[in-house]
């Protein structure tokens, strides 16, 4: 059954403006009973990365170019991309390889042995960037380029941040303490801790 509601007064109209008697009846249908939504699971699309896996790790070093590369196993290394925009050649250490930090020194993988030869054959360039980017949006376009590039699954999801995530969640399985988290890969926002 339609419900109506009958409206009636005056209003302006005619083609000489004079005001006019005017009844306006509205008449609608109930709404159907509403059912409350059953609560749907979100896709599995829209997890975040929190960190790469072995063969995710070795795919994306093995498709970068060596600049891209040594920008990688940088941040890799745990460190941050806001320290990795600060790196000089300089502050690689040829012997062990690592790197110096204001705040400590970094232990680098293997695959960083090519660095330390890059700089061995330009010792003028100690002063240079180490990983030749200008900034963090540098570093994430890089990051993103690279992971596309080793056809990873998602690779818009792969950013610097993951790229320091990943040894720190490595560590943190390892029953490695927190308190000496921060030595290895700097100090650690609260996010860090939040994934």
């Amino acid at each position: 059954m339609a419900n109506a509601v009958v409206l009636a007064g005056w209003m302006l109209g005619g083609a000489d403006g004079f005001p006019v008697q005017a009844t306006v009846r509205l008449a609608w249908e109930p709404a159907p009973e509403m059912q409350p939504m059953a609560p749907r699971q979100l896709p599995d699309v829209l997890t975040i990365r929190h960190e790469l896996s072995g063969d995710d790790t070795a795919a994306l070093l093995h498709a970068a170019a060596p600049p891209v590369r040594d920008l990688l196993v940088t941040l890799l290394s745990g460190v941050t991309d806001a320290e990795a925009t600060g790196l000089r050649w300089r502050d690689l250490e040829l012997a062990a390889p690592t790197l110096r930090l204001p705040d400590r020194t970094v232990s680098l993988p293997r695959p960083a042995r090519a660095m330390s030869h890059a700089i061995a054959a330009d010792p003028a360039g100690a002063d240079t960037r180490l990983v030749g980017c200008r900034d963090a949006v540098d570093i994430e376009a890089n990051v993103i380029r690279a992971a596309h590039d080793a056809g990873l699954v998602r690779s818009g999801e792969v950013a610097a941040a993951v790229l320091h995530r990943t040894p720190v969640a490595k560590l943190v399985r390892q029953s490695a303490r927190f308190g000496d988290l921060s030595r290895w890969v700097g100090s650690l926002p609260r996010e860090a801790f939040d994934a």
